[in-house]
């Protein structure tokens, strides 16, 4: 999983992939259940009799049928099943009491799911549909995006629904925003073999992914593979339990959620002018995490002068000062001064006190001595002894 972290009353994520549920956790669950399925049920039949002929209602149809049949052998209880009949008006009424018994059971299957898109398409083009958003989704999307963070969708409603929610949404459209689409194509959204698929769709680890939706058990399937999942409580959501509140990070809004590298969270980043060599040293002021030392050689990560995190909002005199000693002086004595004391000093002392003392050594003592005592010896002892032994 990606890495976690509070600060103050937010949720630090590490996550660069996003992945959002619709109902409760980007719409409001009354939006989907008050406004979209009753719009669905009350065009149901006009719809199907108006494009029953066509090829993609047809294929439904077939996929309805064969789900029908498919419940009748696993015995599921309440089942309508659809007739292989060729009468119209027969097999027309069975789909709608189908359709209409999945609806109430709020069943998940791709061919419900399927039915209920291209219903809801023609409401969102004729602008009786509008998606429903919380208010911070937009701004949130869009500061992702921004920060090159990718958003992806997983819901049980349809691709096609889900485009058509956030293409005319009440905010506009919102699809530039948005990276890719999931539905139950992949798999029921319980399942953590579906998050594994998605994971190897957008060809990325577990630990780069963060998932959020409002039901637990959506939630656990995707920790399973490694994913990071984070619980909305959203007004109108099903109650969260004591365990799932201690399993699970919960918010309440996006607006909860910071990054980690996200250049919003930094307090302050600017560049500081420093006299070292003729170089310029750039100082953010964020924070090394974990151990980790700051690129610049020229950069201790000591106790004694440290990385000052200035607030955006110090315009006064006083803290002008400040910053101006903190991130100034504080700099110019460690990377100049000592710089100086080490590199100059130093080997000034040392390069003297080399050349003060041999080459003057040499010159006092070994030559002045070889000079005075061998030639003086020579001309005393040597040629003295010579005259008086020869007579």
């Amino acid at each position: 999983m990606s890495s976690i972290k509070r600060d103050n009353n937010s949720i630090v994520l590490s996550a660069v992939h996003i992945l959002l549920d619709i109902e409760g956790t980007t719409s409001s669950i009354c939006f989907v259940k008050d406004v979209l399925f009753p719009y669905v049920r009350n065009h149901l039949e006009e719809y199907l009799d108006k494009n029953w002929d066509t090829s993609h209602v047809q294929e439904i149809v077939q996929n309805l049928k064969a789900q029908a049949k498919d419940d009748e052998e696993k015995k599921v209880e309440g089942v309508i099943a659809i007739p292989d009949s060729q009468d119209k008006p027969t097999v027309l009424q069975a789909v709608i009491n189908n359709v209409k018994w999945q609806m109430d059971n709020d069943r998940k299957t791709k061919c419900l799911k399927d039915l209920q898109g291209l219903i809801m398409e023609e409401g969102y083009k004729k602008g009786e549909l509008k998606g429903h958003l919380y208010d911070d989704v937009e701004p949130s999307l869009k500061s992702w995006t921004e920060d090159n963070r990718s958003v992806y969708i997983y819901s049980s409603g349809s691709v096609n629904a889900q485009k058509l929610l956030f293409g005319h949404s009440e905010k506009g459209d919102l699809l530039p925003l948005i990276k890719g689409h999931f539905d139950t194509a992949v798999g029921m959204k319980g399942d953590a073999a579906s998050y594994k698929k998605i994971l190897t769709e957008i060809s990325c680890n577990a630990t780069d992914v963060a998932f959020f939706t409002d039901v637990p058990t959506e939630a656990r399937a995707a920790k399973e593979t490694g994913i990071t999942a984070i619980l909305l409580s959203r007004e109108g959501n099903n109650p969260l339990t004591d365990v799932d509140k201690a399993e699970f990070p919960v918010i309440t809004s996006f607006t909860e959620i910071e990054f980690e590298n996200n250049c919003k969270k930094r307090k302050v980043c600017s560049e500081t002018d420093v006299t070292n060599e003729n170089k310029q040293v750039t100082n953010c002021a964020v924070s090394f995490e974990g151990g980790s030392e700051p690129s610049n050689p020229n950069i201790k990560s000591n106790n004694d002068v440290e990385m000052m995190e200035v607030e955006e909002s110090s315009t006064t005199e006083d803290s002008t000062v400040e910053q101006k000693v903190e991130l100034g002086e504080g700099k110019k004595v460690e990377l100049g001064k000592e710089k100086k004391v080490e590199l100059g000093e130093e080997k000034k002392v040392e390069l003297e006190e080399e050349k003060k003392a041999e080459p003057g050594e040499e010159k006092k003592v070994e030559p002045g001595e070889e000079k005075k005592a061998e030639p003086g010896e020579e001309k005393k002892v040597e040629p003295g002894e010579e005259k008086k032994a020869e007579p």
